[in-house]
């Protein structure tokens, strides 16, 4: 098992004065163990002491800013994760990555949209299988803590008005909805090349 962290930290590692912002940081039980040069976190939950205490919406509406990792743990609903998605790839240098948290469910409980259990994730899924469906380098890490979403680099994109995923069919199919790899074989099959000093990705 891989921590949500230690994945963030190995993509902030690829970046001189990496800038690093994290999105519903709550506790900053995670935004603490990050190392990036400049870090930045959004909460609307004061208690924590954020950066920024406010939504992630009304951080994005007068933004100027530019990073190269972002992290989005926030509001466990598809629509505002896909919004926070949007916003931050507007947001992300142009090798950047988006880590998205709790993407992967094990019981239907945990997929809710109305918190029922402790281990809530939400409908976060559907992001991801939504953004697998659109867009080739997407993937989800199977052996990470409550399942990392990794998208590399930019992307742009209409947000839908709905997700039509349905829950039995991920049980079934969850693999190819989801693009899974385990982190060993992310690193493995992603191979990375420099070329007159440009990072360049061949896609699998």
């Amino acid at each position: 098992m891989i921590e949500r962290y230690e994945i963030i930290n190995h993509f902030t590692s690829k970046f001189n004065k990496c800038r690093y912002l994290e999105i519903g940081s709550q506790f900053r039980k995670c935004f603490d163990l990050i190392d990036a040069d400049i870090k930045h976190d959004i909460e609307p939950d004061i208690k924590c002491n954020p950066c920024f205490k406010m939504t992630s919406d009304d951080f994005f509406r007068n933004n100027k800013l530019i990073y190269d990792v972002i992290f989005i743990d926030g509001l466990h609903h598809w629509e505002q994760v896909l919004k926070d998605v949007y916003n931050g790839s507007k947001s992300l240098s142009d090798d950047g990555y988006i880590i998205i948290h709790d993407c992967l469910p094990n019981l239907e409980i945990e997929q809710l949209r109305e918190q029922r259990s402790l281990n809530w994730l939400g409908d976060v899924w559907k992001v991801q299988a939504w953004l697998v469906e659109n867009f080739k380098r997407v993937f989800t890490i199977s052996d990470s803590d409550r399942g990392c979403g990794i998208i590399e680099g930019k992307i742009d994109f209409k947000i839908p008005q709905n997700l039509s995923f349905e829950w039995d069919d991920f049980k079934k199919n969850k693999e190819n909805i989801l693009r899974l790899v385990t982190w060993s074989e992310y690193l493995k099959r992603r191979k990375i090349v420099f070329k007159e000093l440009k990072l360049t990705v061949y896609e699998f």
